[in-house]
């Protein structure tokens, strides 16, 4: 049995922290690319859609760490 302080898989991160560590690295980002980050880190059993409607768009437009740089455009980056 592997130990809880042992990690087995590649590294873990919470989905506000992927959004935010993926923003800071390419300064601004397309939402498409935020979900295929999102996809290929954490929700590969999930369709991009899904993703995309009910996990980071809202968190984009709900969190005041993420700014759209043009209304409607759908490119963010970190405020």
């Amino acid at each position: 049995m592997t130990k809880k302080n042992q990690q087995s898989s590649g590294p873990s991160y919470s989905l506000l922290a992927l959004l935010k560590r993926t923003l800071f690295l390419h300064e601004t980002s397309n939402i498409e690319e935020l979900v295929e980050e999102v996809h290929e880190y954490m929700l590969k059993d999930q369709s991009y859609e899904q993703i995309k409607n009910c996990y980071v768009e809202p968190i984009l437009r709900s969190n005041p760490s993420f700014h759209e740089i043009e209304t409607g455009k759908n490119v963010w980056k970190l405020t």
